[in-house]
């Protein structure tokens, strides 16, 4: 078997075993999405209380409602992209059929959703040098479980901050951690 041979044979395995997750990924994001279907019936029958209103998905036989929350947390999941803009999740939600009509501007309430599941750790904002926002990234349930149970990375400071006050708070916030 010459060298090249080699390579070709370790690109096809390579290429089989990212098709095989993407399989994979599909198959916890559809039971993940079932889950959460089976929790909101049993929250409705419980009573609680939603504040995320539905929209229509999907047109004919195979159409269903769903939070516009949910969309967008399809909308993610399912994207090869590395990071989305607000207008390529609603160019998502248009192609996934969720039927945005009945919202006058619609980037507002994507906008809006975005910055929830920020704060929720859902997803990741990007923002270039000036802070602005330039996209965002889902973050999967299993790496948001992981950071559950481990915590967020930590973070070890080369150069602390230089004023007195910083460098004391900080300095605190180490021997904390080292305990």
């Amino acid at each position: 078997m010459s060298r090249n041979d080699s390579f070709e044979k370790a690109l096809k395995d390579a290429k089989k075993a990212l098709r095989e997750a993407f399989e994979q990924r599909t198959a916890i994001e559809e039971r993940i999405l079932s889950l959460k279907q089976t929790i909101k019936g049993l929250s409705a029958l419980c009573e609680a209380d939603s504040d995320d209103e539905l929209v229509p998905v999907g047109n004919g036989i195979l159409s269903h409602e769903m939070s516009l929350t949910d969309a967008i947390r399809c909308a993610f999941s399912q994207s090869r992209e590395y990071m989305l803009t607000p207008p390529e999740v609603r160019d998502a939600l248009a192609s996934m059929g969720v039927d945005l009509a009945k919202y006058k501007q619609v980037l507002v309430p994507i906008h809006n959703t975005l910055k929830r599941l920020e704060k929720q750790g859902e997803i990741v904002a990007f923002k270039d040098d000036g802070g602005n926002i330039r996209g965002y990234r889902w973050v999967s349930p299993l790496a948001r479980a992981v950071e559950e149970v481990d915590g967020p990375p930590k973070v070890r400071r080369a150069n602390p901050p230089s004023s007195s006050f910083a460098a004391k708070t900080f300095a605190e916030e180490d021997a904390k951690r080292n305990r």
